[in-house]
C-alpha cells in the first residue's frame, strides 16, 4: 500500500538528514505530506487540492513539518 511504502520512505530520509528531491505524483505527495505527518486519516486525501507540477517542503527537525517553498516566502 502507498502510505505504508511512503512512511517507510519518511523515516529513511528521517534517519539519513541529508536534503533529498524527490519527483512524484501530487496523490503521494498527499499521502506522505498531509496523511501520515499530520496523522489524519487516509481518506482525507480526497479532499485535498494539491496540484499538478506543485512544490510541497517537508522539513525534519525534531518532527516532520510542511513548509512554502523558499522562493514563495515573503521577504523580512
Amino acid at each position: 500500500m502507498l502510505s505504508a511504502r511512503m512512511e517507510q520512505a519518511l523515516e529513511g530520509l528521517k534517519r539519513d538528514g541529508a536534503n533529498r528531491v524527490v519527483v512524484t505524483h501530487a496523490i503521494v505527495v498527499k499521502a506522505s505530506a498531509v496523511a501520515l505527518i499530520t496523522a489524519r486519516p487516509l481518506d482525507s486525501v480526497f479532499k485535498m487540492d494539491i496540484a499538478p507540477l506543485s512544490c510541497t517542503v517537508l522539513c525534519y527537525r525534531t518532527s516532520w513539518s510542511i513548509e512554502s517553498p523558499p522562493e514563495l516566502r515573503a521577504p523580512l
